[in-house]
């Protein structure tokens, strides 16, 4: 059986991956995210319901061996962490039912546990593109320093040992050649200052501006909203200082949307201020490690910091690299697959080849799913209080649709893992209808008027509306570039007030669908592009399955979707 499995349990995000092997040099990844199946946004209990699901598409894993899986989690080590997650919900007993035991750190002596960071690398590892590279890790903290040495691999790795027992990872560098990792760089933080993390900075900002440490995105977009001011003291002192006040936290869009403009410019200013403090240190430590080794021409950087789209453009425009590059899932929703294909390298199922950027895909989800959008009957049953036709040209029906300025959903495929949307769980629509950000903040996702929406491009014209390298592959909307000035009026609902906008480059390899939908776009308007933002409404997980859209059709204003080779309307 050529399996491995990889589980994250934490406080957020966990997941399961399983890795197969039968038919792939690479390995066939299936990940399956906590969050898609209990519809808690961000969910950290143990994978339950994944697991029921991974068992009815991978029936064999009743029978794998208890020394193919790997497991991790965030701050302290797996076992004592699903100990803590049992006595909530207690996912034990679920796990004997399944008879799958050896998915589970309390119940296998077996199963490998590896640290926070070190997953990270590996499941970017797995998507690399190069022979030879600087993998940079950084995030709010991983592993507690307990939890680091107590993990089968980095307790090699004592030189970069924790200074105390209170400290968390911060940042990690590795040294890429070919599947070979080496450990060179090891930046720890104190639970009691985590400002001393770039990547904490965010986490404090973001519990004082929205009231949870969760929501760095919301940060990054409201960064651009900030004044310039004449500091009197440092950045980090600053944002120090700022969240040393009693806070008012306007908690929802309404709140948010309706709070003294005074309190908002106060907030955008100390978004503005942990924006340029992270740019600051990230890019410090990256130059760095880039003059200490001048030999590796490319990075991959992964962990949740990776997720700063500004920031990689700098990097990008900073030309340090030959190529930077992001994983679909640099966060803690894809760190199951570093978990299952480090597990994979260390008993030999497979040897490590780098992936094209046309070959590695961010469809990892559910494989049921394409059994069911090929099943008419099953198609029909499920939107029967909806008007339902299958065609044979839906892409033609969908551009028609978008021709309209209309909005539709589109749903396609597997699901795309990370928390980004990338043309198989979207809603569309054109970039320059005027006040549809607005429209689709309040109505549609139902967020803060200040939130702004990407873009999804052809490869071959990105360069003609943004500021980025001809054919620069930027498939996973991790960068946001600045927008060309002569474009800003066919952008005009998508351009930040920075002037950036976050956008996704598409390949026919990469998604033939949905690159030939923006060729028929182009067609009509002579703009290849969409606005594309994720199926879903705010704190609520992008949508997996059909009865997830049936739901999301019945809930929002949403007119159309597309689903498959169907278009569903409301009546």
């Amino acid at each position: 059986m050529k399996l491995s499995a990889g589980i994250n349990v934490g406080s957020h995000d966990s997941s399961l991956t399983i890795l197969n092997f039968e038919h792939s040099e690479s390995g066939d990844a299936t990940i399956y995210e906590t969050e898609r199946y209990t519809k808690k946004k961000q969910d950290g209990y143990f994978p339950i319901l994944p697991l029921k699901k991974a068992l009815i598409e991978f029936p064999e894993i009743k029978n794998l061996s208890d020394k193919n899986i790997g497991i991790t989690s965030m701050g302290i080590a797996a076992p004592a962490m699903e100990n803590l997650l049992n006595q909530a919900v207690n996912h034990l007993s679920l796990i004997k039912l399944l008879s799958l035991p050896q998915f589970s750190s309390m119940l296998n002596e077996n199963i490998s546990t590896y640290s926070h960071h070190l997953c990270h690398a590996y499941a970017a590892l797995f998507c690399s593109p190069f022979k030879k590279s600087i993998i940079l890790i950084a995030d709010g903290c991983g592993s507690s320093g307990k939890a680091y040495l107590s993990s089968e691999i980095d307790n090699l790795n004592l030189l970069f040992s924790p200074p105390d027992d209170k400290s968390f990872e911060s940042l990690s560098v590795y040294l890429q050649d070919n599947e070979k990792l080496t450990l060179i760089k090891k930046i720890w933080i104190d639970e009691s200052t985590l400002i001393n993390g770039p990547g904490a900075a965010y986490t404090i900002s973001s519990k004082y501006i929205f009231g949870t440490w969760k929501e760095a995105g919301k940060v990054m977009g409201l960064a651009a909203f900030g004044h310039k001011t004449n500091l009197k003291s440092s950045k980090k002192e600053f944002i120090i200082d700022q969240t040393k006040i009693n806070p008012n936290t306007y908690l929802g869009k309404d709140n948010f949307n309706n709070q003294p403009q005074e309190s908002f410019q106060r907030l955008a200013n100390l978004a503005l201020v942990t924006q340029e403090f992270f740019e600051e240190e990230m890019l410090k430590y990256i130059k760095e490690i880039k003059d200490l080794y001048p030999e590796y021409n490319n990075l991959i950087f992964s962990g949740g910091c990776a997720l700063n789209c500004l920031t990689n453009t700098k990097l990008v425009n900073l030309k340090w690299f030959d190529q930077v590059f992001i994983p679909p899932c640099p966060n803690d929703e894809g760190i199951s697959l570093g978990a299952a294909y480090k597990k994979a390298l260390d008993i030999k199922l497979i040897q490590f080849r780098p992936k094209a950027l046309n070959e590695m895909t961010a469809f990892l989800g559910s494989r049921s799913i394409l059994n069911d959008l090929d099943d008419d009957s099953k198609m029909f049953e499920k939107f029967k209080d909806f008007k339902i036709s299958k065609h044979q040209n839906i892409i033609q029906v969908a551009s028609e649709l978008l021709k309209d300025k209309n909005i539709i959903a589109w749903f396609q495929g597997r699901s795309e893992v990370g928390p980004r949307a990338l043309g198989n769980r979207s809603i569309l629509c054109l970039t320059n209808i005027k006040g549809i950000k607005v429209y689709l903040n309040d109505t549609i996702k139902k967020r803060e008027a200040f939130r702004p929406y990407g873009c999804s491009i052809i490869l071959e014209k990105a360069h003609e509306y943004f500021e980025c390298p001809k054919n620069y592959q930027m498939p996973y909307m991790s960068f946001a570039p600045q927008v060309k000035t002569e474009k800003k009026e066919i952008l005009s609902e998508i351009v930040h007030p920075d002037g950036s906008c976050r956008i996704q480059t598409v390949t026919k390899e990469q998604n033939t669908k949905y690159y030939e939908l923006l060729k028929s776009v182009e067609q009509f308007t002579g703009h290849p592009l969409l606005l594309n933002t994720s199926l879903n409404i705010m704190g609520q997980p992008i949508l997996e399955t059909v009865d997830d859209a049936v739901l999301f059709l019945q809930s929002t204003e949403i007119k159309f979707l597309i689903i498959g080779d169907y278009l569903v309307q409301k009546p």
